[in-house]
């Protein structure tokens, strides 16, 4: 009986897992929607790189969350809702690629110097 117990509650465990992890995902997509409009097709105003930066702590911070949850669960667990510990991990390092094109730190000054630096070498 008391593995009958331990096995029910791990499968409980396991779906709310993936519950959160879908919910997650389901996020960062509305998100990227809105990211597109509101930052990538035109030229974002001050409030939306912040809130585009908020907005990226934010998953990240439930993404590196949801991937040391992950590894309580054996691949063979998660496989049953075609979700990989890898996945999980890439979706982190996407995230986290963004912030880090969107907001490097560097002034817009310092952009146009290395971007003339650049294509006038490249010529």
């Amino acid at each position: 009986m008391q593995d009958l117990i331990g096995d029910v509650q791990r499968d409980t465990k396991r779906e709310a897992f993936v519950k959160r992890l879908f919910q997650w995902d389901l996020a960062i997509r509305q998100f990227r929607k809105v990211e597109m409009r509101r930052v990538i097709l035109q030229p974002p105003a001050e409030p939306d790189l912040r809130y585009h930066a908020l907005c990226l702590h934010a998953l990240l911070a439930i993404g590196h969350a949801l991937s040391i949850q992950a590894r309580q669960f054996k691949p063979e667990e998660l496989d049953l809702f075609g979700v990989k510990h890898d996945e999980i991990n890439a979706y982190v390092s996407e995230l986290e690629q963004s912030f880090r094109e969107w907001h490097h730190g560097f002034a817009e000054a310092e952009i146009e110097e290395a971007r003339r630096g650049i294509f006038v070498a490249a010529a």
